[in-house]
Parts: structure tokens; sequence; C-alpha cells
């Protein structure tokens, strides 16, 4: 990771980037360490419920990528939505 060195203290100092990104790690190390130890109902109750709300918000989601990219048409993305959510939902 590019860090800034302050060369009064000699001490590596991150940028709030950084340090926004060091902290998001941090969290998602310590879930994964509590989702491992789930036995394989809870992983497939999670897995659901993560499919419905992908398949919930499709067409949300896909406004926000297009506005995000700027690329493609929302409505075609819908399609890609459910498609996705249901194919990747079933091979689980």
């Amino acid at each position: 990771m590019n860090r800034m060195k302050n060369m009064d203290e000699g001490a590596s100092v991150l940028s709030p980037e950084q340090f926004r990104a060091d902290a998001l790690v941090t969290k998602a190390r310590a879930a994964a360490a509590v989702f491992g130890q789930y036995d394989q109902e809870q992983v497939n109750r999670i897995v659901d419920a993560v499919c419905r709300a992908a398949f919930d918000r499709r067409v949300q989601l896909a406004k926000m990528a297009r506005e995000e990219t700027g690329i493609g048409v929302w409505e075609h993305k819908v399609l890609k939505h459910v498609l996705a959510t249901l194919f990747v939902c079933e091979q689980m």
C-alpha cells in the first residue's frame, strides 16, 4: 500500500482513503472469521437471503450501475440482474 511519509517523525501516515480501506479490510476479516464458523444450514439461509435481496432490488441496482458507469441501458441491466441472480442462486 502506498503510504505518505511524515518527514518529521519518520512514521507512515495513511491517507483518509487508505485508513478507510484498512478499516474495511479489518472488519471483513472479522466477519469472515465468524462466517467460517457457521454450519451449512446457516450459510444456506444467508445465501438465500442475499439472493432474495438482490432480486428484490434488481431495478435499483440496475439504475445504480447505469448511473455509476454511464454505460448501457438500465432496463437491460434489470434483465441481466434477474438472470445472474437466478443462475448464481440455483448453482449454489
